[in-house]
């Protein structure tokens, strides 16, 4: 049975773009800012 040319490319597309937001999801969290603290500041 022959797989037709666009069926694999479809599946090429799809693992290209979840391999896309699992490394935004990545660079999110490493890469991420902490919360900053509050604080006064007295003149």
């Amino acid at each position: 049975m022959k797989v037709k040319w666009y069926k694999i490319v479809v599946w090429i597309l799809i693992g290209a773009l979840v391999l896309f937001f699992l490394l935004a999801v990545w660079y999110k969290n490493m890469y991420a800012m902490d919360a900053a603290e509050p604080y006064a500041m007295y003149s």
